[in-house]
């Protein structure tokens, strides 16, 4: 499959999903995406912080979960090579 048959079926797939959506929203009102330029901007970035902040949150609990001596030692090998963490 070509990469442009790919971005065909995924188009496909996008709109069949979005037609979906319309007639199955349960009574409730659709807010993204919106034709609204200025609200659209708005919601991006909202959703560019949103990933900043989740992708901070998975380095800072990554680091947490080490064992207490893989920090240790990681901290005296950068110290010893001259680099500080």
């Amino acid at each position: 499959m070509t990469i442009e048959e790919r971005q065909v079926l995924k188009e496909k797939k996008n709109l069949k999903r979005e037609k979906y959506e319309r007639e199955h929203t349960g009574g409730f009102e659709l807010i993204y995406p919106t034709k609204d330029e200025e609200l659209m901007k708005k919601y991006d970035e909202y959703l560019e912080v949103s990933k900043q902040v989740t992708h901070e949150a998975q380095g800072t609990v990554k680091r947490m979960i080490k064992a207490p001596e893989q920090i240790s030692t990681a901290a005296t090998t950068a110290t010893s090579s001259g680099r500080e963490k």
